[in-house]
């Protein structure tokens, strides 16, 4: 299946997430391409799983 969506002009390009959406059956044909995404940079930082470095004074020190 050849990609339906035309690519964005020069000008719009800047850093972000862009996905290619498809519904693809169970003997892997794409059966609907429904066009690519684009997820625009956001300013927060990204949640992570992540503890920041403890605080406490004697860790602290160690650093």
């Amino acid at each position: 299946m050849a990609n339906l969506t035309p690519p964005p002009a020069r000008a719009e390009l800047e850093p972000r997430l862009t996905l290619r959406v498809y519904r693809v059956i169970g003997n892997g044909r794409i059966t609907d391409d429904t066009g690519t995404r684009q997820v625009p940079p956001c300013d927060e930082p990204l949640a992570t799983g992540t503890w920041p470095p403890c605080q406490c004074p004697r860790h602290r020190e160690a650093s």
